[in-house]
């Protein structure tokens, strides 16, 4: 993921800054700008003109919180991260995404930095670089011992249910051999920690200067980590609702080429897990947030175009975006049958097998299914062209 020669050269740069270098802390909340630079740094980060009046409202409507800190001796400030957002939410609110809306994806990226990016595995800590690297000892640590206890448990015959042997590990021998190095890794990380668990309560001065420069590298080397991966976590978020998208919408697949918001790729919407998600059930203190697409905004059986389309661009959305499926997984999940072809309610009473309401829809889905299989005889009877000029046989198979 990373070239162990750019990091290295990011240390030495930063070893040869005065002040100790760089310091990360993009996503430290004790780590704050005053409140009256909040402008300045939404114009200058993203090209948005935010308007100081309008910043209680924004707090108020839970876009934001104003924050103190000791670390850095602000009454009232903002973190390093609340600029970029600041500058999207103006840019969305002008598209018509709603106040409720944005503080919904605040509220989710506010509980992805504190539970997720900021905890025991990747901590911020400025000072002491032994609390770095024990931090990722310990995650190693677990790691290992999570793979080594399954391969372990399927090796004595009671695998879980999602663990599937393959490659050296299907056979008893390489299962085995897994297993001695897995254990091997453990016993070697455990005595990392207790000797870096001894440099720290000791203090690291009495180390050789060698020993001491490898462990201010490591330390900066995974801070530089962290940071990438926070960033990156929160910009993949970012980028799905700067596209059009809903923040809760699920995606089986994304890629990104950069860090920058137009660097995401999104693909695959996972329809059955988005329709599971909170935001989507009303409750007595919020209403239910609507399903955002470009192009389109979707209140349960509701679908409103967002611009201006012709019936041709509607079509290619709702294949895009699949519709369909959309639906019947709604049906499902509100206890109704519906056509698997016009969508309509099942006549109550009819039979489980049922999958049509007419014969109409029944022999429409039978057409669909033939265009399918067979795109050439469709083509060749449209046009009302030659068969051979396709190498169609006399019928259709």
């Amino acid at each position: 993921m990373f070239d162990p020669d750019f990091l290295t050269e990011m240390y030495e740069a930063s070893e040869a800054l005065p002040g100790g270098g760089f310091r990360m802390g993009l996503f430290d909340k004790r780590v704050l700008l005053p409140i009256e630079r909040l402008p300045e740094c939404v114009l200058n980060e993203t090209g948005e003109v935010l308007d100081p009046e309008r910043i209680p409202g924004m707090v108020a409507a839970g876009w934001f919180e104003i924050l103190s800190s000791e670390m850095t001796s602000t009454e009232a400030g903002f973190p390093f991260y609340i600029p970029g957002r600041l500058g999207l939410f103006l840019r969305l609110e002008r598209e018509g995404v709603s106040s409720a809306e944005l503080a919904a994806f605040a509220t989710t990226e506010e509980d992805l930095i504190d539970i997720v990016l900021v905890n025991d595995e990747m901590p911020y800590e400025h000072d002491d670089d032994t609390v770095i690297i024990l931090a990722a000892q310990r995650d190693e640590l677990r790691a290992k011992t999570d793979e080594r206890d399954r391969l372990v448990a399927a090796e004595a015959g009671h695998p879980e249910p999602w663990l599937r042997l393959t490659g050296p590990l299907a056979t008893p021998e390489g299962l085995r051999s897994k297993i001695e190095e897995l254990s091997a890794d453990v016993a070697r990380i455990e005595r990392s920690i207790e000797r870096m668990e001894l440099n720290r309560e000791f203090g690291v001065d009495f180390l050789p200067e060698k020993k001491q420069e490898w462990i201010r590298q490591l330390a900066f080397k995974l801070r530089w980590v962290h940071e990438y991966t926070r960033l990156s976590m929160v910009q993949k978020d970012r980028a799905q609702i700067a596209f059009g998208y809903s923040h809760f919408i699920f995606f089986r697949a994304h890629r990104h080429t950069g860090l920058a918001l137009e660097d995401f790729e999104f693909s695959d919407l996972d329809w059955s897990l988005t329709l599971r998600n909170p935001w989507l059930a009303e409750t007595d203190a919020e209403p239910a947030l609507p399903i955002r697409l470009p192009g389109l905004i979707i209140r349960g059986e509701s679908v409103t175009l967002t611009r201006r389309t012709t019936a041709a661009e509607y079509k290619r959305l709702a294949e895009k975006y699949e519709l369909e499926t959309y639906f019947r997984l709604l049906a499902q999940q509100q206890g109704q049958r519906i056509c698997n072809h016009c969508l309509a309610a099942l006549p109550e009473g009819s039979s489980e097998k049922r999958r049509y309401c007419s014969e109409t829809c029944r022999n429409a889905a039978k057409a669909a299914a033939y265009r399918v299989r067979h795109p050439g005889w469709v083509k060749a009877d449209r046009h009302d062209l030659p068969r051979d000029l396709f190498d169609l046989p006399d019928q259709p198979t």
